[in-house]
């Protein structure tokens, strides 16, 4: 059977196509290896598409994990332009 194993690694998401020659309610079985389904940068899914809206799911939460940071950074440069000299 063909799995579509999302793998989540920025700055590029990729899928890939997987001859999956059996699983379990955790771990995916190829020729060559065992896998987990489910782990921090890549998951399985029985659809492409279920896989690509995985990985643009992804991409949203870093960008908006960006913008935060990027307000942070503003924050603390406004705070450090801001300081004065006591003496």
């Amino acid at each position: 059977m063909i799995k579509y194993k999302a793998n989540l690694s920025y700055p590029r998401g990729v899928i890939e196509s997987v001859e999956v020659e059996r699983e379990t309610e955790h771990m995916i079985i190829t020729k060559t290896r065992r896998e987990h389904k489910d782990c921090s940068y890549h998951k399985y899914f029985d659809s492409w598409e279920d896989a690509k809206e995985f990985l643009i799911e992804g991409a949203k939460n870093q960008l908006e994990n960006a913008r935060v940071t990027l307000q942070n950074a503003q924050g603390f440069l406004g705070n450090v332009k801001g300081l004065k000299n006591d003496n």
